[in-house]
């Protein structure tokens, strides 16, 4: 992740609640610093994702997978909303997002796909269920509950998603738990997004560089969530 001393920095302000953030100017040499690093030639992307994931998957005891597809890009998480990986498609093609989520497959866990309603979803999800012999079904959910963030501002929140899985995986508790990890992810990137758009004259990230930013910060912020509970801070 090029972003990578800037992720900490706000995974860190978001898991503690930090009232004295990281002074504007200050903020801002980070991004830059990170913008003109370059890649290090000994990072091997698939042996961290691997790491990641094994690591992962050892994290707790839930046999669920997560998957949340927002645009062309897929977030997967385990049951406990810990990140595994981050996948992007390289078009806005259904078949080729299909194909994305038919070979999604962790150690043959229960998986829970999840995205906001539209009707390529919708026709995905239709099409991802009869490829896999009907064994998964599809349904909507309405989702009136508003999450509100440590300030009590109301944050990033669900009008309608569309839902896939087992009918195992599709319990309405496991659908509940699976709602309140992803949202957890998902005010996390709000988080992001206010904290780098605050920066005078902004910093441009691309799509891709900003969606690892999102996946590596809340990974950070995940690990912080754990140190906290566990020390109660």
């Amino acid at each position: 992740c090029r972003y990578l001393k800037a992720s900490y920095v706000m995974a860190m302000e978001n898991a503690f609640k930090i009232e004295q953030c990281c002074r504007e100017q200050d903020f801002r040499r980070i991004l830059l610093q990170d913008w003109k690093r370059k890649q290090n030639k000994i990072f091997n992307e698939n042996i961290f994702r691997e790491l990641i994931q094994k690591e992962s998957l050892n994290h707790g005891e839930s046999g669920i997978v997560l998957c949340w597809l927002e645009n062309l890009n897929i977030f997967v998480f385990d049951g406990n909303g810990f990140p595994l990986r981050v996948i992007q498609s390289e078009g806005a093609n259904g078949e080729e997002t299909e194909e994305v989520l038919l070979k999604l497959e962790i150690r043959k866990k229960e998986v829970i796909f999840l995205g906001r309603a539209c009707e390529l979803l919708y026709n995905n999800f239709r099409n991802v269920a009869l490829k896999k012999n009907g064994s998964y079904s599809i349904k909507e959910a309405f989702v009136y509950k508003q999450f509100t963030d440590w300030s009590g501002k109301a944050s990033l929140s669900f009008d309608k998603v569309i839902i896939m899985g087992t009918e195992l995986t599709l319990k309405d508790e496991q659908v509940n738990n699976a709602l309140i990890e992803i949202s957890g992810f998902r005010q996390h990137v709000d988080y992001v997004n206010r904290r780098t758009s605050q920066i005078n004259g902004g910093i441009s990230m691309p799509e891709q560089d900003l969606n690892c930013t999102y996946f590596i910060s809340y990974l950070f912020k995940k690990i912080f969530d754990d140190i906290r509970k566990m020390h109660k801070v």
